[in-house]
């Protein structure tokens, strides 16, 4: 009984080889789809979008759990809706994390989320998302209602949890209450410095499903 228990126990042999990685799309879309496989990628669509992209290509094919249909606005979005303003703010906000600079954390950030809430979302962006939900619920996408969340590239890994410090938006219906509840302040809003970790407010840059 002894000896089978070893063998049942053994472990696995390693391959001696590294299995071959899929490199990331060098041309990253505005928003892409939960079906579509480049939501995978965590570089692309962050902790949560890539694990929901990742659950339903999954649940295709064991069929014993459902995902909910959405879209990632992924990084490439943030990057095209990045502004100087912006940036100066967010290097700002560093400075004061890590104690470069003196300053009220709580104050850095309401002035990131001021600036970032009145910056306006390009043609661009606005036109992806709107594309790919109504390619995914029709023209009566108005009518759904959604939940809108961050989805950050550093987040939720081995070296780190971000569990409960962002904020979620339920019932967001239309796509103007959709926008405005999409705009990246989810991270620079002082509720984002629950755990006093300086990296909570620098996991970037950011996605969201």
């Amino acid at each position: 009984m002894q000896s089978r228990i070893k063998e049942v126990y053994k472990e696995p042999k390693r391959p001696l080889k590294s299995l071959p990685s899929t490199p990331v799309p060098q041309s990253v879309p505005l928003t892409v789809q939960f079906t579509d496989e480049t939501s995978h990628f965590g570089e692309i669509s962050g902790g949560k979008g890539s694990s929901l992209g990742m659950l339903t290509q999954l649940s295709r094919k064991e069929k014993s759990f459902i995902v909910p249909k959405g879209i990632v606005v992924t990084t490439a979005s943030y990057q095209e809706f990045l502004t100087a303003d912006i940036l100066d703010a967010v290097k700002h906000l560093e400075d004061v994390a890590y104690g470069n600079q003196n300053g009220d954390l709580k104050q850095v950030c309401n002035k990131v989320t001021h600036i970032v809430e009145k910056t306006s979302l390009s043609n661009k962006i606005c036109h992806g998302i709107i594309e790919d939900l109504k390619d995914i619920f029709g023209e009566d996408v108005n009518q759904h209602k959604f939940a809108v969340r961050s989805s950050a590239t550093g987040e939720d890994t081995a070296a780190m949890s971000a569990a409960g410090q962002m904020d979620t938006f339920l019932g967001v219906q239309g796509f103007k209450e959709a926008s405005r509840d999409l705009a990246w302040t989810l991270y620079f809003r002082p509720s984002s410095g629950k755990s006093q970790n300086p990296n909570s407010f620098l996991q970037l840059p950011v996605d969201v499903t």
